[in-house]
Order: structure tokens, then C-alpha cells, then sequence
């Protein structure tokens, strides 16, 4: 083997692990929010803080991750972005006064927790994490 096969074939282990990464978390909600279905253009805009209320109008409270493998997932597949690009822009949002910081936590079970005390809360967590203390919203 060469080495142009070589990286390529590093080239092709990176891009399966990476998406494999990407499809490691699922969107949650509070157990009484009346949605179960939401495009994932609308999550992307909720996350961005370019969408901010829920349809009865009330703000939605945004919950992240901090460098967990379902934060890497979740900026990469549904907002197209890595980590630190997506912290990139919530620094000049913040800086430009158009937007807050969202609540950031370091585990499952503290989004959970937060999600299952707030009914305007949105968030991610691992599949394996989830349980009847929030709701998976199908993202389509």
C-alpha cells in the first residue's frame, strides 16, 4: 500500500466515525409539550435563536450540551456546524446584543432534569438516555 492509499483510507475512517457520531443524540422536550413531530429546519432555527417561541407563543428555553458526543452530533448533523463553530456564533450573537448564551450543562441527565422542570425547554441527549421524565421529539 501506497501512501495516497493510505490517507485515503484514513479519509474514508474518519468519515464513517464521523457520521456515526452525528446520529448519536435525539431531540427532547418536556413530557407535556403537544409536539411530537418538528421539521429539522425548525430545530435548526430554534438552536440558532432564529425561531424563539413555541406555537402558543411562548419563548422557548434552548438547553445545550457541553463537549459531549451528542453535542458534536447534534451541531454537526442538524445545524452544520462543529462545536466551536456553533460557540463561535453564539459569541457574536451575544456580542452583538441579538441573542443569549443558551443554558449550557455538562450531562444527560442534568438536560433531562432541566427539561423536566421547564415546559418551554428544548434540548438533545443520547437515545439510550432517554426515559419518561421527557418526550423525543421525531425530528423529520
Amino acid at each position: 500500500m501506497n501512501v495516497k492509499q493510505g490517507i485515503l483510507i484514513l479519509a474514508l475512517i474518519f468519515a464513517l466515525a464521523a457520521q456515526t457520531l452525528a446520529a448519536d443524540f435525539i431531540v427532547v422536550v418536556h413530557a407535556g409539550n403537544a409536539l411530537s413531530r418538528m421539521a429539522e429546519q425548525d430545530v435548526k432555527q430554534i438552536f440558532l435563536g432564529k425561531k424563539t417561541t413555541w406555537p402558543n407563543g411562548r419563548t422557548i428555553d434552548i438547553i445545550i450540551q457541553e463537549d459531549t458526543d451528542a453535542h458534536a452530533g447534534f451541531t454537526q448533523e442538524i445545524l452544520g456546524k462543529t462545536s466551536q463553530q456553533f460557540m463561535i456564533y453564539w459569541k457574536k450573537m451575544l456580542f452583538t446584543g441579538k441573542g443569549l448564551l443558551p443554558r449550557s450543562v455538562r450531562t444527560d441527565a442534568e438536560v433531562k432534569a432541566f427539561i423536566a422542570s421547564n415546559p418551554d425547554a428544548i434540548g438533545y441527549i443520547l437515545p439510550d438516555a432517554l426515559d419518561d421524565t421527557v418526550k423525543k421529539l421525531e425530528v423529520h
